[in-house]
């Protein structure tokens, strides 16, 4: 229900690498630089991260660019977890934000397949996501500190989720 102190954690990226995926080096190296500037929000006390991180803006040349590289775009929509506060009906918590919508939206326009993970603790509003019908849309939940290693093999079809921990969603 906390945080708790692992010697690794391997993240989406990460695991992708590691199963033989290559990343586009372009949009990793704008990606880290980006955090640089951008730091992960840890918040202020027990419970205080906040829902969602601030997303990088995507402008439209550095997406048409990744697109004539890569024939495939996985595009993260991350929240946090927590015991500390509800999961609000407001943009970067329950809704998507302007920045998220903006970037799914020039991604769907620039690449004929699109995946969407959802790296969240809780549903999301999917009613934007489905209205660009992305090519496949999968809940990664939270993998914990080998969430990437877990992501990887379902995106390669090492494993299938499916009927593993079944849950339903309502529409």
């Amino acid at each position: 229900g906390c945080m708790v102190n692992v010697s690794k954690v391997v993240g989406i990226p990460e695991g992708l690498t590691d199963s033989g995926i290559k990343l586009n080096k372009e949009l990793s190296d704008a990606y880290e630089k980006w955090l640089l500037e951008n730091p992960f929000d840890i918040g202020e006390g027990w419970g205080g991260e906040p829902w969602s991180q601030k997303e990088m803006s995507l402008s439209d040349e550095l997406v048409k660019s990744i697109a004539t590289q890569c024939g495939k775009a996985v595009v993260v929509i991350g929240r946090t977890a927590g015991e500390e506060q509800e999961n609000r009906v407001e943009a970067g918590s329950f809704l998507l934000t302007e920045t998220e919508k903006e970037m799914l939206s020039k991604v769907r326009s620039a690449f004929d397949k699109m995946v969407v993970l959802l790296n969240v603790g809780n549903l999301i509003d999917l009613e934007y996501i489905e209205s660009l019908k992305p090519d496949a849309l999968l809940y990664v939940w939270q993998g914990g500190m080998t969430g990437g290693t877990g992501t990887a093999a379902v995106l390669t079809g090492k494993v299938s989720p499916s009927g593993k921990l079944p849950d339903t969603i309502a529409y």
